[in-house]
């Protein structure tokens, strides 16, 4: 990956003014977090041509071989409470739909992190955080976005998921430019952070709301060994879904996996 293209090209106030580039980490989550404790600025970004340990939501593995795709990760020093950070979450997904938007890609939001094209998942948010108390120290965004990946190497290595996983190359069939897509993505994340600290909380959850298009429809979230089904009346600052039952009743689900 050539980081001094993406180096010239960006156009931000804040994210990627310390870029920090690796042919191959573990995972950038990890790599920047270590990084973040011995202290750096607000925005900085480091991207990896490869992680070794690339990891998603509740521990699971997220496949990243090297000169295909884009794994990248934000340091941001916000002022907002650890309780309220599902916000960075939505500002990843929101950028990402953008990303796509700019490449006449269709996407769909999956609550809580994912991003889907046709069903099929093409990037995945992971947020991280060192806090104190109710003191936020700083958050980290880790995004993985399959760009390059080939049919081939996902029915190779993700056979299990392979009918589930997707690349945009797959969904353009051609090729793409990783650098341009990377400063496009830094570009929206940029734009979502400065809306963030004008607007806070509210704008952000609200737009993201209405791009994740679910509210007033009936969904089933998997929580545990459990399925609840009803339908989504909101979501909140912290990120939480409230369902709705056939008896009237309203479910808080802080954590699960949307089946439909």
């Amino acid at each position: 990956m050539n980081i001094n293209k993406i180096k010239e090209n960006l156009r931000t106030k804040i994210l990627g003014m310390e870029l920090i580039y690796n042919e191959s980490v573990e995972s950038t989550n990890k790599l920047l977090f270590k990084l973040a404790e011995k202290g750096l600025e607000d925005g900085t970004v480091l991207i990896s041509d490869e992680q070794t340990g690339g990891k998603g939501r509740s521990g699971r593995s997220w496949y990243s071989p090297g000169g295909v795709n884009l794994y990248l990760s934000v340091l941001l020093h916000p002022e907002v409470s650890p309780q309220n950070s599902a916000v960075f979450t939505f500002i990843a997904s929101l950028a990402l739909v953008k990303t796509l938007d700019d490449l006449n890609i269709n996407s769909q939001i999956k609550w809580p992190n994912d991003l889907l094209i046709n069903t099929k998942k093409v990037a995945g948010v992971l947020t991280e955080m060192k806090n104190e108390g109710n003191n936020l120290n700083f958050i980290i965004i880790g995004i993985g976005l399959n760009i390059n990946l080939s049919i081939e190497s996902i029915r190779e290595n993700l056979a299990d998921i392979s009918n589930s996983v997707t690349s945009l190359s797959i969904e353009r069939k051609s090729f793409l430019d990783r650098e341009e897509v990377a400063v496009n993505l830094i570009g929206y994340l940029d734009d979502y952070y400065l809306q963030f600290k004008s607007e806070g909380i509210n704008s952000i959850v609200a737009e993201w709301s209405n791009r994740w298009g679910k509210l007033n429809e009936k969904i089933s979230v998997k929580v545990d060994n459990k399925i609840i089904s009803g339908i989504v009346r909101k979501v909140d600052n912290y990120g939480f879904l409230y369902i709705e039952d056939d008896k009237g009743n309203l479910e808080k689900i802080i954590a699960g996996d949307i089946q439909s």
